[in-house]
């Protein structure tokens, strides 16, 4: 891992803090409630209809800017990116519109369960929410144009003001009036895009009012997104299912679901997001460049960084899943019946954050190389594999059972994808990735013991969070011995560098 990675992790990392003082808050004033339901149902509608769509032109984008780029000038690839912006507020404002007249069937649709005042309160925040269609837009294009340029901490940092604001609108909302909630995820949206735009301005980009649908460049990009668009929405259909089912297990189930699965997001964001974000573009330039020699080894040492990070955050995560709960939302309306519906959700989450990590890395490799059908079929068949699971399982575990479902589906599509990686470009370092992989499996289940019973010896005699506090720290540090005891390569070339210190001029 380099030095803009280890930046960008810091930065998430504080990022993904407020984040959470985001969801505890929710759960602090709201709980896991008809309220606190209504309201992440009318955060998922623009996801739904639209988020999927910024996903597939931001996936598109990249690629095709750099190989016009590397084909012609920056001013081509200027003309492009205001090209794709002017076309992409024309159709947002379509979507808007349509969004905004059929909501109520919309809610129908995403949350079957609701009725009477939660549905009602459902349909005025989302008729709210969906304003931001747009914003969400502009911040896929302009944090991809700025990952182009290098400038990868930027698109980080705009996190903050997100969480900042949702914050102070939730507090808000329970002291005066609940709309105040979809008012503040607005703003907080629109707020991404001022901090974006300076940077995005600094680095070369300029506005012009420019319009052609028969832009070559355009059509080629939508030749790569709608499959990228059909897979999301594919993926969006998971989402829905799981929260009509959620909605019908219990009052409260949507949001133990996601109050779970924002934990899970948190190890994502932090650990394989700033990975991905710097591949992605990296092998988008080799690949112009015929380097796919280069291309196969940026790949496996993405996916080492991740595992080394992301299998003992899963280790530790299932082993504590309760105390965490327990110390980040079990305090004002967050009972605990809420505690155990949202500890089986973060369980059942923790088997599949492996899978989760693998898929977005892999899928990115295939949008770099602009096949975007491979991840479209691969989605189709994760989404078919997490519906049946989740019909079947949640009948036997209710909540968990959504959570373990979404789990399975994700680690089988991974497998699916590095398969047909395989047949794509070759050898993908796999004997390496392994032996690696192994070293780290063996090591973070050393780790797990350890965390385990060192906080059922703590629980005696401290409290929660210096109880889960310590075992982290030494759970931590029993990680790193047992990699360097099983000798990894990489933390003792890590070490040694540190050892020497900066060089000298």
């Amino acid at each position: 891992m380099n030095k803009v990675t280890i930046r960008l992790m810091i930065i998430t990392l504080i990022s993904k803090l407020f984040g959470f003082a985001r969801d505890i808050t929710l759960s602090y004033f709201y709980g896991a409630s008809a309220v606190s339901d209504a309201y992440l149902i009318s955060l998922t509608l623009p996801e739904t209809i639209f988020g999927f769509v910024a996903t597939g032109i931001s996936t598109g984008y990249i690629p095709l800017y750099t190989q016009i780029v590397h084909d012609q000038d920056e001013g081509a690839g200027n003309i492009f990116t205001n090209n794709l912006m002017n076309i992409v507020f024309f159709f947002s404002l379509t979507v808007l519109l349509v969004t905004y007249y059929f909501t109520p069937q919309l809610i129908d649709i995403l949350a079957a369960g609701f009725d009477g005042e939660t549905r009602t309160l459902a349909v005025i925040l989302s008729r709210i929410s969906i304003f931001s269609i747009y914003f969400t837009a502009m911040i896929s294009l302009f944090s991809g144009f700025l990952q182009i340029k290098g400038k990868f901490e930027v698109p980080a940092l705009i996190g903050f003001p997100l969480n900042i604001i949702t914050v102070i609108s939730i507090v808000i909302s329970y002291y005066t009036n609940v709309r105040v909630l979809g008012f503040g995820m607005l703003l907080a949206v629109i707020s991404q895009v001022l901090i974006l735009l300076p940077f995005v301005f600094r680095s070369g980009y300029k506005y012009l009012p420019y319009l052609n649908i028969k832009d070559p460049g355009l059509l080629r990009l939508i030749t790569i997104a709608l499959p990228v668009i059909f897979g999301t929405s594919v993926n969006q259909i998971n989402v829905i299912v799981d929260k009509t089912i959620a909605s019908s297990i219990s009052v409260g189930g949507i949001s133990s679901l996601n109050y779970g699965y924002m934990i899970v997001f948190f190890v994502q964001g932090l650990f394989v997001l700033p990975i991905t974000q710097i591949m992605y573009p990296t092998i988008s330039v080799l690949i112009a460049d015929h380097q796919l020699e280069k291309i196969k080894k940026v790949i496996a040492e993405s996916v080492v960084s991740v595992f080394l990070l992301v299998i003992p955050a899963t280790v530790g995560l299932y082993v504590l899943s309760r105390p965490i709960i327990e110390l980040l939302y079990g305090r004002g309306n967050f009972d605990e019946e809420a505690i155990q519906l949202t500890t089986s959700a973060l369980s059942y989450y923790t088997l599949g954050i492996v899978g989760f990590g693998l898929r977005e890395l892999y899928s990115r490799a295939f949008y770099a190389l602009q096949d975007s059908k491979t991840p479209m079929i691969n989605a189709t068949i994760g989404v078919v594999i997490n519906i049946v699971l989740n019909l079947l399982i949640s009948q036997w575990i209710g909540i968990g059972g959504l959570a373990l479902a979404t789990s399975i589906s994700a680690s089988v599509t991974s497998f699916l994808l590095i398969v047909s990686l395989r047949k794509r470009i070759g050898n993908l370092g796999m004997k390496t990735i392994i032996s690696k992989s192994s070293i780290i499996i063996i090591s973070s289940l050393v780790m797990g013991v350890g965390v385990h019973f060192l906080y059922q010896f703590m629980m005696n005699r401290t409290g929660n969070l210096i109880s889960l506090l310590t075992s982290v720290l030494i759970g931590a540090i029993i990680y790193l011995i047992m990699l360097l005891c099983l000798g990894f390569e990489d933390v003792s070339s890590m070490i040694k560098r540190f050892n020497k210190g900066p060089k000298k001029n």
